[in-house]
């Protein structure tokens, strides 16, 4: 088949061409599931990405007649620097993630090889069977990586919040040596069945491996997104309390207001003015900082954290607007849904700040069976078109990042559906929470 390629066959030719054009595609989509793009309109990029990587290989087989090292080095080098110029993360993990598929790409282009070697070696082969064999290592066998990329590599990086350094220069290391097997091992004296196993184990242990490790990843990020889950409730019951303890001593207050005029009256005709002195100075530690003086629910929790939240927004100059329905806790614990509350509403009013014009409203109601959570609020651009991953831009990003995550979570633990809709200056996050599983419709529509 090779010598066909030499001898500028059409057919194989052709065949070649769009197994490098498959390659191609295959490597920027790894890229683009791998990695953020370091801006939005970088995110297009993948289709010109893919014809500067075919024009690569296409030049290099022409320049070097086809020669293997020179297309390796293409293979590894073009999307190795487009990660560079165009894509986030650190550069370390780029190298080790290309070296990893690069490593995948050789083995399976070598198992293709022996396969159809294998397939000609035991006949005489006629030249629509060999342009089908051809067919089956360039093309067939790139689509089944295609399929196996969209099975096993589901989890991104760009999504994960705990890369393990060594685990990953460990795998490097791995992906290193699965190249110096395939091009360094003396497969002269040995039978066809053995170098199909060793290629196929190669294309196998980078893929499973990287599996693993996102598994791991994935494994830890979910054990330390439910202790701040449950840390932030603790936080969150301790305030709450404070809260209660600062109202209950406003009511004492106020139950005493008449003792406390009769005491100052007292002293006053007394003219004992340093006894009144320290009287007024006990008093004023009494201090009514925030105002609850607004119902929105019967539970007092979630009421305390709506009325701390619209006062954190009207002191920012934000109209917040409250609208609660026929609202009733079955199967949602309160403090669960408080930090729904919490969470939504310090990223819409921390959104509505940077707006022109700033507004948040909520609106928060049983729906057959369900919770109905619904807050928009105005933002300075189209989010989910800017900052379609909802990264934060806070320094402290590592933690405020879990805030849609812990989010997710609740919804999950209570069967529901959270939806996030944009446009050019306003943002939405709408969520179901199953709230009654006797009375739940799920033709509801969030």
């Amino acid at each position: 088949m090779s010598e066909l390629l030499r001898h500028q066959d059409i057919g194989f030719i052709l065949i070649n061409i769009l197994g490098q054009f498959l390659e191609s595609f295959l490597f920027m989509y790894f890229i683009h599931s791998m990695f953020s793009p370091k801006r939005y309109d970088f995110e297009r990029l993948w289709l010109p990405g893919t014809a500067v990587m075919l024009l690569s290989a296409i030049v290099c087989d022409a320049v070097t007649d086809n020669n293997i090292y020179a297309w390796m080095g293409s293979v590894v080098l073009v999307p190795f620097i487009y990660t560079i110029v165009f894509c986030k993360g650190d550069l370390k993990i780029k190298f080790v993630l290309i070296i990893l598929f690069s490593a995948v790409l050789f083995a399976l282009e070598n198992l293709s090889v022996t396969l159809c070697h294998a397939y000609i070696g035991i006949r005489e082969a006629c030249y629509t069977e060999l342009l089908l064999v051809y067919i089956f290592r360039r093309l067939f066998m790139k689509i089944c990586l295609l399929i196996a990329l969209k099975m096993l590599l589901q989890h991104r990086v760009k999504a994960s919040e705990y890369l393990q350094g060594k685990s990953w220069y460990f795998l490097g290391i791995i992906s290193v040596l699965e190249i110096w097997m395939i091009f360094c091992f003396d497969r002269k004296h040995q039978a066809f069945n053995i170098e199909i196993a060793l290629d196929a184990f190669c294309v196998a242990v980078p893929l499973l491996l990287y599996y693993a490790l996102n598994l791991m990843e994935d494994n830890i990020e979910k054990t330390n997104i439910a202790v701040l889950q449950r840390n932030f409730i603790d936080m969150q019951k301790e305030y709450v309390g404070q809260i209660l303890d600062v109202d209950h001593s406003l009511k004492e207050f106020k139950h005493d207001y008449k003792a406390h005029l009769f005491c100052i009256d007292a002293l006053i005709q007394e003219k004992d003015y340093t006894s009144l002195q320290n009287y007024l100075s006990e008093l004023h530690k009494i201090q009514q900082k925030l105002d609850y003086g607004k119902t929105y629910m019967e539970d007092h929790i979630l009421n305390v954290i709506l009325n701390i939240k619209r006062t954190k927004a009207i002191k920012s100059n934000i109209a917040f607007d409250i609208w609660i329905g026929t609202c009733s806790l079955k199967e949602i614990s309160s403090y669960d849904l408080g930090v729904i509350l919490m969470n939504l509403c310090d990223n819409a009013i921390e959104a509505a700040e940077k707006a022109q014009e700033k507004w948040v409203k909520l609106e928060l109601e049983n729906r057959r069976g369900y919770i109905k959570i619904i807050i928009r609020n105005s933002t300075y651009a189209n989010i989910l078109q800017n900052n379609p991953d909802l990264l934060t831009d806070k320094e402290d990003g590592d933690f405020h990042g879990y805030g849609m995550k812990i989010i997710q979570n609740i919804v999950e633990q209570y069967q529901g559906v959270m939806k996030l809709n944009g446009g050019e200056n306003w943002f939405e996050s709408r969520i179901l929470l199953l709230n009654d599983g006797n009375e739940a419709d799920k033709s509801v529509n969030i």
